[in-house]
């Protein structure tokens, strides 16, 4: 090929790659962190999966509504919308392991209450700094923008909407799924085992 595009296209091809390449590692590590955060493996699967879903839909918003392709903006951002994402979900799953409630919906309750006001304040304030980025000229950076507010958006929703509902309905209650716990009684049965 002689055109100057062909070059383009393989380094677009490179950034696609390199954007699976991160959300493969970013995802991981997002489970660990939120395993270290809760102490709690289901608390932290819950978690993985809403912020699944929250790039997913952030992604797919771009590309359906925006009419974005898989681009340089949008491989660049992918990354940091799984950091943008966690954030809510991560606090209101913090809270709701580090209380003393015993059943699930006060664990909601406590985490909703507490941790609310915070979460929402956080996305209003996070969703100002994007706006202000609307007002680019480069297109580069509006497009940042929205992908910066629609995560927002899309993150505040699913951690007060269905991570919360999720929580209530089959959240982990008394030391279910409790990692440190976990842990222990492995280590005691391996302690018994070899007596």
């Amino acid at each position: 090929q002689t055109s100057r595009f062909w070059t383009w296209m393989r380094t677009e091809q490179g950034l696609v790659d390199g954007m699976w390449q991160g959300l493969m590692l970013c995802g991981p590590v997002a489970f660990i962190v939120v395993c270290v955060a809760t102490d709690n493996i289901i608390l932290a699967f819950y978690s993985i999966v809403c912020i699944a879903g929250i790039v997913s839909c952030v992604l797919g918003a771009g590309e359906h509504y925006m009419g974005w392709s898989l681009g340089i903006g949008e491989s660049i951002s992918a990354v940091i919308i799984i950091g943008l994402s966690v954030d809510f979900t991560l606090h209101l799953a913090h809270m709701f392991a580090e209380t003393d409630k015993p059943d699930r919906e006060s664990r909601v309750a406590h985490a909703a209450v507490t941790m609310g006001v915070t979460v929402i304040a956080g996305a209003l304030t996070t969703m100002g700094a994007g706006a202000v980025m609307l007002f680019c000229q480069m297109t580069f950076f509006t497009k940042m923008a929205l992908l910066i507010v629609m995560t927002i958006v899309f993150s505040i929703l699913t951690a007060l909407l269905p991570f919360m509902a999720l929580c209530a309905v089959l959240g982990p209650e008394g030391r279910v799924g409790t990692i440190s716990h976990m842990a222990k009684s492995a280590y005691a049965w391996a302690k018994g085992a070899r007596n």
